[in-house]
């Protein structure tokens, strides 16, 4: 709801700037002012462009692919999900098969290797999503309880 609300002010500043040729400096600042004074304040944590609750797709086969999809639909009936970007990332292999992990905030959180053949790939993710989004949780909740004023959050990790 927050990103909507972003992007709707965002749309309405820049009709405002697009107005602001047809004005005077003077209006123009003052509609600025006005539109910038609506806007909500950013969360701390999040980008201010509101890129937040993504799932990344870096696979390349046909197995990875399928290791997303059922992924993704499994990750967005989570709560709170949207509040979370994250990559899964996949690296065939001769051997193994595929290897594929899933990245937050550019840390490995899970790790598998998934055989050619697809028949486990929807198990495999579903349980995947349960260790992704419990690993998430208590990273976050590691950062918001460690304060040291001499790291910054993102170098606790």
């Amino acid at each position: 709801m927050a990103t909507a609300l972003f992007r709707r002010l965002e749309m309405q500043s820049t009709g405002a700037l697009l107005l602001a040729g047809a004005l005077s400096c003077a209006q123009a600042q003052n509609a600025v002012e006005a539109l910038a004074a609506v806007a909500p304040p950013p969360v701390q944590g999040q980008p201010a462009d509101g890129s937040t609750g993504v799932v990344l797709n870096r696979t390349i086969t046909v197995v990875g692919f399928d290791f997303y999809q059922y992924f993704a639909s499994a990750w967005r009936t989570r709560e709170k999900s949207e509040q979370y970007s994250i990559s899964i990332v996949e690296r065939p292999t001769a051997i193994r098969g595929s290897e594929i992990w899933v990245q937050y905030r550019n840390r490995r959180i899970f790790r598998t290797f998934l055989s050619p053949t697809r028949s486990a790939v929807k198990a495999i993710s579903q349980k995947a999503v349960g260790i992704v989004y419990k690993s998430v949780i208590d990273l976050d909740m590691q950062q918001l309880l460690y304060k040291d004023h001499d790291l910054a959050s993102e170098e606790l990790q």
